[in-house]
C-alpha cells in the first residue's frame, strides 16, 4: 500500500513538539492518581480556557480580516490609478509597478519585473532619463523629466515622470502619466498656425474667439468690409452669430451677395427652399459630392446623406426653430468615399418676411474629429480636477509681471479682491520665507528649460497671520520668437489638510502597528497554551481510558466464566447475556475513544508489517458473521486482482473495515454485504489500493454524508433515533 510521508515543518507542528517536551520534563504532569473529583474539576477548566481561546482567535481573525480589507483598498487604488506607478533600484531595475504601468509599457506586470525601465525609453532620451534617475538618488528630493516611450517598434508616446527616492535610500518611486494627448494637441494647434489661406480659415474657426480676428479671417476671403462680416458670421459656428448670417439674409442687401458668399467659402454652402430642393450650391458642395452644381439644383437635398431621414428630420428643425447649429451629419461622395460635416443652417425670408427657403453650411470635421474628442477629454480632466479638486487658476503675463488670481485665492487667503495687487508681488509676498528660496528656484529652473513642468508645494500666510500648504502648478504657454516665455498660467490647490491627514495617518499607522503586533504576540502565546492544554486533555482521556477499559474487561472474564462453570436458570443466563453486551459496547465506545485520544495526543503510530489481506477480511467477515446471520443477510468477499500478501498496518486496516462492516450489518435488514478490495494504481512495490463496505441498507442522505467523518457526529442525531452508536466509528 502506498503511504504518505511528511516532516512537520511548520510552526504550529513544531510549537506542539516543544510544548509537548515540556509537558513530559514536568514534575507536576503526572496526573494518573487524579481522584474522580479532581479529574473533573481539571477537564472543567481546560474546557472553559480552551472557549477563552477560541473567543480570543475569533477576534484576531476579526483583525486580520480588517487589516486584510485596507491592504485591498490601497492595492486598488494602487493598481486603477490612471497613473502608472513603478519601484526602480539605483540600476534602474523595475522592482514593483502598479497594473496601469504594465499598461504603459505594453506587457504583463510579471514579464516587467527586474527588467530595466530604460529599456523602454525611446534611444534618443535614455541618456536624460538615466541622468533623471542619478539626480534622484543624488538629491534626494523630488525630480521631474518628460521623455518618449517606445515599448515595441510600432507604438511611441512621451509621458511626464515624477520622481522621489524611498525612505531606506535604496530604490525611488516613480509616477508616469502619458502626456501624449497634450503633445499631439500642442503639435496640432502649432501645424493650425500657418500663413496659407486654407489653413488660416480653419484655425479661425477653431480657435478665433474674438470679433476683430473674424474680420482679420474676412479680409483675406473678401474685398470690402460688409463681405467680411458675412463670411466670418457664416464660418463661426456658435449660435450667436448664426442668427447674425439668418438677419443679414433677410435684408435686401442678402440677394445682392449671395452667390458671392456661397463661392467665397471653403466650406459647402448650399440653399433649399421650401420642398427641401436644393436651390443653389457652390464649388466645395461639388467637391465633397461629386455632383457638378447643375445637377444639384432641383434634386432632394437628403440624397447626399448617408442617412437621408436624419438630413430631414434636421431641415424641419430649421423651419420650427429658426435655426440649427452643429448638426451632424455624414455626406456620401458618387465614389462611395463619406465625410463627416457639422451644418449650420437657418430660414432666410423675403421682403415681405415670408421663409423662402434654408440657408445651410457644412463644415467637414473628418480631419479635426479625433483631434475634438482629445480636446474634450483634456477639457473634462481639467474640468473635474479644478472643479471637482478645489483648484484655483492663475495667468502670469512675464512681460510686465502683471498677475490675474481666480476668486480661490481670495478664499484660501482671507484677502477681498481691493486688497490683492494685481502682480507678481502678491504671489511672492504671500510665501513662507523658509519655502521662498526652493519655490523660486523651481520657477526659474522651468522657465530656463531645466524641468518639463513647475510644480512646488509651499505654505502662503492668510490674513490673519497663519499660514496654509498648497500645491502649485504652471506651464509656459507663450513664447516670443527667440523662445523666450511671455505668458505661463497654472493652478494651485489647498493641500493643508491633506498635510495635515497624512501626518495623522502616519502616526496612527506607526501606533496601530505597535498595537497589532503586542496582540499578535499575546495570541500567539494564548495559542501555544491553548495547544498545550489540548494535548494534556487528549493525554489524560487516553490514560483514564485504558483505566477504564482495565475493569471493564474484568466485568466481560467473569460474566464469560460464570456462564461456563455454571448451570443458571434462564432468567439469570438472560441477564448475564445483557451484562455482556452492554459490556461489549462499552468497551468498543472506550477503544474509539482512546484511538481519538491517541490521534490528538499525537501518540497514534501505524504498524508497518507482512500480511495476508484474506487473513484480514476473513477476521472481519468472522467477526460480524454472527450478527449478519441473525439478520438473515448474506456476506460476501471480493479480492478483485489484489496479492495476496501486503505490508503495511493490519490492525488499523482491520479496524477500518470492521467499523464499516460493522455499520453496514446495523442498518441492513435484508440483502447482502460485500467486503471488496481493488487494485487502484502499482508503481514497483508499492500499491494504491481501495476498500469498500457495500450493503443494501437504508442509505445515506447526500446532505448528511460529508458530517460522518467528525467525531461525535450521525446521520440521525435525534434523541429518538432507531439505530444506537456514539459517532465516533467513521471518525
Amino acid at each position: 500500500m502506498k503511504k504518505e510521508r511528511g516532516s512537520p515543518t511548520d510552526d504550529a507542528t513544531t510549537l506542539r513538539r516543544r510544548a509537548e517536551n515540556q509537558v513530559s520534563r514536568s514534575t507536576t504532569a503526572d496526573i494518573a492518581h487524579l481522584t474522580k473529583t479532581e479529574a473533573a474539576q481539571l477537564i472543567h477548566e481546560l474546557q472553559v480556557h480552551q472557549i477563552e481561546l477560541e473567543l480570543q482567535n475569533e477576534e484576531l481573525q476579526q483583525a486580520y480580516a480588517n487589516m486584510e480589507s485596507l491592504a485591498k483598498q490601497y492595492a486598488d487604488l494602487y493598481d486603477f490609478s490612471p497613473t502608472g506607478y513603478f519601484n526602480l533600484d539605483h540600476k534602474g531595475m523595475i522592482l514593483k509597478l502598479s497594473l496601469s504601468g504594465a499598461q504603459l509599457l505594453g506587457y504583463d506586470r510579471s514579464r516587467l519585473l527586474n527588467r530595466p525601465f530604460g529599456l523602454f525609453v525611446l534611444a534618443s532620451d535614455r541618456d536624460a532619463f538615466a541622468a533623471f534617475l542619478q539626480k534622484i538618488f543624488a538629491s534626494r528630493v523630488r525630480e521631474v523629466c518628460e521623455v518618449a516611450l517606445s515599448p515595441n517598434d510600432h507604438s511611441l508616446y512621451y509621458v511626464h515622470i515624477e520622481g522621489v527616492i524611498s525612505e531606506t535610500g535604496q530604490e525611488c518611486r516613480l509616477s508616469v502619466l502619458d502626456v501624449t494627448k497634450r503633445r499631439q494637441l500642442a503639435e496640432l494647434f502649432a501645424e493650425l498656425v500657418i500663413a496659407d489661406e486654407e489653413k488660416a480659415k480653419r484655425v479661425a474657426e477653431l480657435v478665433i474667439a474674438d470679433e476683430e480676428k473674424a474680420k482679420r479671417v474676412a479680409e483675406l476671403v473678401l474685398a470690402d468690409e460688409e463681405k467680411a462680416k458675412r463670411v466670418a458670421e457664416l464660418v463661426l459656428a456658435n449660435e450667436e452669430k448664426a442668427k447674425r448670417v439668418a438677419e443679414l439674409v433677410t435684408t435686401q442687401a442678402a440677394a445682392q451677395y449671395t452667390r458671392s458668399l456661397i463661392e467665397a467659402s471653403l466650406d459647402p454652402l448650399v440653399t433649399i427652399g421650401v420642398d427641401g430642393k436644393i436651390t443653389d450650391a457652390n464649388a466645395a458642395a461639388e467637391r465633397v459630392t461629386g455632383v457638378a452644381r447643375e445637377q444639384m439644383i432641383g434634386s432632394d437635398f437628403a440624397d447626399y446623406f448617408t442617412d437621408p431621414g436624419k438630413a430631414r428630420t434636421g431641415y424641419q428643425q430649421v423651419f420650427s426653430q429658426g435655426s440649427v447649429t452643429d448638426y451632424p451629419l455624414t455626406v456620401r461622395h458618387v465614389s462611395g468615399n463619406t465625410t463627416d460635416v457639422l451644418y449650420n443652417a437657418s430660414v432666410y425670408r423675403d421682403a415681405d418676411g415670408r421663409v423662402r427657403g434654408v440657408f445651410a453650411a457644412a463644415r467637414d470635421i473628418t480631419e479635426i474629429k479625433r483631434n475634438q474628442d482629445l480636446l474634450k477629454e483634456s477639457e473634462l480632466r481639467w474640468r473635474f480636477a479644478l472643479e471637482g479638486g478645489g483648484a484655483g487658476v492663475w495667468d502670469w503675463n512675464l512681460t510686465d509681471n502683471s498677475l490675474s488670481l481666480s476668486k480661490h485665492w481670495n478664499e484660501l487667503t482671507g484677502y477681498t479682491e481691493d486688497e490683492i495687487a494685481p502682480d507678481i508681488s502678491e504671489w511672492r509676498g504671500r510665501i513662507h520665507p523658509g519655502d521662498k528660496a526652493e519655490v523660486m528656484a523651481a520657477v526659474q529652473g522651468y522657465l530656463n528649460g531645466r524641468i518639463p513642468l513647475y510644480v512646488s508645494e509651499y505654505r502662503i500666510q492668510r490674513k490673519d497671520g497663519s499660514y496654509i500648504w498648497i500645491v502649485d502648478r504652471g506651464i509656459v504657454v507663450s513664447r516670443n520668437e527667440d523662445g523666450k516665455p511671455l505668458r505661463m498660467i497654472g493652478t494651485f490647490r489647498d493641500i493643508t489638510e491633506s498635510k495635515r491627514t497624512a501626518l495623522e495617518l502616519e502616526l496612527h499607522r506607526h501606533h496601530l502597528e505597535g498595537l497589532v503586533d503586542a496582540r499578535t504576540s499575546e495570541l500567539v502565546t494564548a495559542r501555544d497554551a491553548a495547544d498545550a492544554a489540548n494535548r494534556a486533555k487528549s493525554t489524560f482521556l487516553a490514560n483514564m481510558s485504558h483505566e477504564i477499559r482495565t475493569p471493564m474487561n474484568a466485568i466481560l472474564g467473569l460474566t464469560y466464566l460464570l456462564r461456563r462453570d455454571q448451570v443458571l436458570p434462564p432468567p439469570q443466563i438472560e441477564r448475564l447475556d445483557k451484562i455482556d453486551s452492554s459490556g461489549r459496547h462499552l468497551l468498543a465506545l472506550i477503544n474509539d475513544i482512546l484511538d481519538l485520544s491517541k490521534i490528538d495526543a499525537g501518540r497514534l503510530q501505524l504498524e508497518s508489517s507482512d500480511f495476508a489481506l484474506a487473513a484480514v477480511l476473513d477476521h472481519v467477515a468472522a467477526v460480524i458473521g454472527g450478527a449478519a446471520q441473525r439478520k438473515g443477510l448474506r456476506l460476501e468477499l471480493d479480492t478483485d486482482n489484489v496479492p495476496p500478501w501486503l505490508h503495511g498496518d493490519p490492525t488499523r486496516l482491520r479496524q477500518a473495515l470492521f467499523n464499516y462492516a460493522g455499520n453496514a450489518v446495523k442498518f441492513t435488514e435484508h440483502g447482502s454485504i460485500v467486503l471488496r478490495a481493488k487494485l487502484l494504481e502499482e508503481d514497483g512495490d508499492e500499491l494504491l489500493l481501495r476498500f469498500e463496505v457495500q450493503d443494501s441498507g437504508i442509505g445515506i442522505e447526500p446532505d448528511v454524508q460529508a458530517k460522518l467523518f467528525q467525531p461525535f457526529e450521525q446521520a440521525d442525531s435525534s434523541i429518538t433515533r432507531r439505530y444506537g452508536g456514539s459517532g465516533l466509528g467513521l471518525a
